[in-house]
């Protein structure tokens, strides 16, 4: 509400006026306008949870591949000879 009081001082308030005050407009609260575009922290939000699906996904497979090597046995050792030397 806007209005003007008894000694004539411009008064914004959102609370009814006192009696013997002027009004000069009041102005109905309106909702805020919905957007229909993802806000910002939205797509981030979105962004950094695909990223941490991805790297897990790589964790996992990286563990998988630490594990196979776990079960496999070592390689057999090549010795070769060595000429004589006469």
């Amino acid at each position: 509400m806007r209005g003007i009081d008894a000694s004539g001082t411009l008064v914004l308030s959102d609370v009814a006026p006192p009696p013997g005050a002027r009004v000069i407009d009041v102005v109905a609260d309106r909702a805020p306008a919905v957007s229909t575009r993802p806000s910002a922290l939205a797509t981030y939000d979105a962004a950094r949870q695909g990223e941490i699906e991805f790297l897990s996904e790589r964790v996992r497979l990286l563990e998988r591949e630490v594990e196979l090597a776990g079960r496999q046995p070592a390689p057999a050792a090549t010795y070769g000879t060595v000429p004589a030397q006469g």
